[in-house]
């Protein structure tokens, strides 16, 4: 689902719903000692989350889903742990350091407790992601944005087929 550049071919909801699977189940095989491959399109897939949602943190959703703040999901955490991956690790890190103020109240997700044991450790050298993404696959976008801050300008937009998952819903 995946490949070859990380856009889950239903969106962001289901992004979010089959990958906390997903995840899931390598965690438990790796604690296990069963081996696994785990792809790279796995560790795109987490980049093109960020890349999908918005200053409003509201995603760019598609294919039936519902556009609604969100925080970050146990597996946006687990992949920024397992591919040690900078750009994810600060991401998943300041939006959960903002979801625990009390004043925002927002670690509401059922996995909430596996997004805190999963959590990255803070990158040495934090960076930022580039603005524009164009992501391939069966469901094509394109990202643009003129920075990471709160108050950036963001246009999102899709290709693909109406015959994918939910896609006669576009």
């Amino acid at each position: 689902f995946y490949a070859p550049d990380g856009v889950y071919p239903e969106g962001p909801g289901y992004w979010h719903y089959g990958t906390i699977y997903h995840t899931k189940l390598l965690a438990a095989c790796q604690t296990l000692g069963h081996p696994v491959s785990i792809p790279d399109d796995l560790k795109r897939s987490g980049v093109s989350m960020m890349h999908m949602h918005g200053p409003s943190r509201k995603p760019f959703n598609f294919s039936d889903g519902k556009a609604y703040p969100s925080g970050k999901s146990s597996a946006q955490a687990w992949i920024a742990t397992h591919f040690n991956d900078a750009y994810q690790q600060t991401s998943v890190r300041e939006v959960i350091e903002r979801a625990l103020d009390p004043k925002q109240n927002q670690l509401k997700h059922k996995t909430a407790p596996l997004t805190l044991l999963w959590l990255p450790t803070r990158p040495d050298k934090s960076e930022s992601l580039p603005l524009n993404a164009v992501m391939h696959g069966e469901q094509s976008t394109a990202v643009f944005r003129s920075h990471w801050g709160a108050d950036a300008s963001w246009l999102a937009i899709k290709g693909g087929t109406p015959h994918g998952g939910h896609g006669h819903m576009d």
